[in-house]
């Protein structure tokens, strides 16, 4: 198998996975904690196909807590957009620093890597003039 990276926007809401089979007129399977904290995730509409709960006009599906909070964070508003793009580039900038400063990268790589970094600290400091300051 092949690794890849997705990105999507999707809604979901926190639930336990009796109300989650509940909600789809399921019975908890057999051996699974109905408690178990998950989330219902909704993705968009597809128009290829048909919604799979009437209440609902994307595909709806359960996801582990913790699998869904690795690879979600909540972006409802401009700021917690920005805040996720701040961090995803501070994150990158880290790891290209790190990777520069063990001597990770080709060396005729490394100048146009530099000038990444360069640019990609501007960036972040644009991104964080965005964000309003944090009381400490």
């Amino acid at each position: 198998m092949k690794t890849y990276i997705g990105t999507k926007t999707i809604k979901a809401k926190p639930t336990t996975k009796k109300e989650y089979c509940d909600y789809r007129g399921w019975k908890v399977p057999e051996g699974e904690d109905p408690d178990e904290e998950i989330y219902l995730v909704e993705y968009e509409a597809d128009p290829d196909s048909k919604p799979n709960h009437p209440d609902h006009e994307g595909y709806i599906t359960m996801s582990p807590k913790h699998v869904f909070e690795k690879a979600y964070r909540q972006a409802n508003t401009y700021l917690d957009r920005v805040t996720i793009e701040r961090d995803d580039l501070a994150d990158k900038l880290v790891k290209l620093k790190t990777a520069l400063k063990i001597g990770a990268v080709p060396p005729s790589a490394v100048p146009t890597l530099e000038l990444q970094a360069s640019v990609m600290a501007k960036y972040l400091h644009v991104l964080n003039t965005r964000l309003p300051k944090t009381q400490d």
